[in-house]
């Protein structure tokens, strides 16, 4: 499965859920603006804290003009979200771009996610957000994406076991263990920062940070 194919399932959703808006916006702003602005907002208000008010705010719009762009709160969750896991998709393909063995393959994959969190802030805590609080992906059907995601993660590790690279075991294990490696480090940034003594968003701290876990 390719990583343009990973989010069909998330589109799907919004698209299902797309209306257009009255009227046309007054403030033209892109939509990868808007999709970068509320990325972030999600991250420090979670989803029921970002009102459309508050995000048309953050934006300059009114909420018309944002619902000109994005229907509803819901469907810019879901774009927001949907970017992201392609995002990832598009990292592990890039990490066995080259014909190396698994193990470079995995600290090249290590490397990309460390510099992928540390030059986005707001994704590891929207990601961990997006599953413990209660958001449209917390739901049956909005679980799908991720666990697209996931299983497509997991044929990497699988295809390094049977390739006698990996020690054999739970593949599944083993890609929490690494996810957990990454996630909680970069979404809880205000108690890593204190234990680390350092901002870990810094290039230097995300430096160190890759070298610790490649």
């Amino acid at each position: 499965m390719s990583s343009a194919l990973l989010a069909v399932s998330i589109f799907d959703m919004s698209s299902r859920k797309r209306r257009r808006g009255p009227g046309r916006p007054t403030n033209p702003i892109s939509r990868s603006e808007i999709l970068q602005t509320a990325r972030v907002a999600f991250a420090s208000k979670g989803y029921d804290g970002a009102s459309t008010a508050y995000l048309a705010g953050q934006l300059g719009l009114t909420k018309g003009s944002l619902f000109h762009h994005f229907p509803s709160k819901e469907n810019l969750y879901l774009e927001v979200m949907k970017q992201i896991f392609i995002e990832i998709g598009n990292m592990i393909e890039a990490a066995q771009l080259d014909d190396d063995s698994f193990r470079i393959r995995l600290r090249r994959l290590n490397s990309l996610v460390a510099d992928y969190l540390g030059d986005n802030p707001a994704v590891a805590s929207l990601l961990l957000q997006s599953q413990v609080l209660d958001t449209p992906l917390t739901s049956d059907s909005g679980r799908k994406p991720g666990i697209d995601l996931l299983h497509f993660a997991g044929g990497f590790l699988e295809a390094g076991m049977a390739a006698g690279e990996f020690r054999l075991q739970d593949s599944r294990h083993l890609l929490l263990s690494i996810i957990g490696c990454h996630l909680y480090y970069f979404a809880t940034a205000p108690m890593t920062s204190e234990l680390m003594e350092c901002n870990i968003f810094a290039p230097e701290a995300v430096a160190t940070r890759k070298e610790a876990v490649t």
